[in-house]
């Protein structure tokens, strides 16, 4: 498990991965309404990773697809489905590895110092 933070700030709370392969993408909110404002680091993210599975989990929510490809779900669904399922994970993964991902964007950052939003992202265990 790990989490995602670009230098300008913008994050995901988590990134699950299986081995070396960012399995997906999740941003939990505690509040029940989910506002699109509040999803601008899963957004950043999958600007770069349009791969990678996203889901916005919550308290009491109902599944909806967002516009960007976001599933928004309610967090004991989520778990239900994805981490108690049989042979214990996700399905989806990404056949990208962190390290592979983590080296893309920083050449991206490098070429593109300024234009604003654009940062060298890193995925930190989230232990660290």
């Amino acid at each position: 498990m790990h989490y995602w933070r670009t230098n300008h700030g913008a994050e995901v709370n988590v990134l699950l991965c299986a081995g070396n392969r960012i399995v997906c993408a999740l941003e939990i909110k505690s509040s029940r309404r989910i506002a699109s404002e509040s999803l601008t680091g899963l957004k950043s993210f999958l600007g770069d990773n349009p791969e990678v599975p996203a889901y916005v989990l919550g308290i009491r929510q109902k599944r909806r697809r967002l516009a960007n490809g976001v599933t928004v779900m309610d967090w004991q669904d989520f778990i239900a489905e994805h981490l108690e399922s049989e042979g214990g994970g996700h399905q989806t993964q990404s056949s990208r590895r962190p390290d592979q991902w983590n080296r893309r964007s920083r050449k991206k950052a490098e070429s593109s110092r300024s234009a604003p939003g654009i940062a060298t992202d890193d995925i930190v265990p989230s232990g660290a």
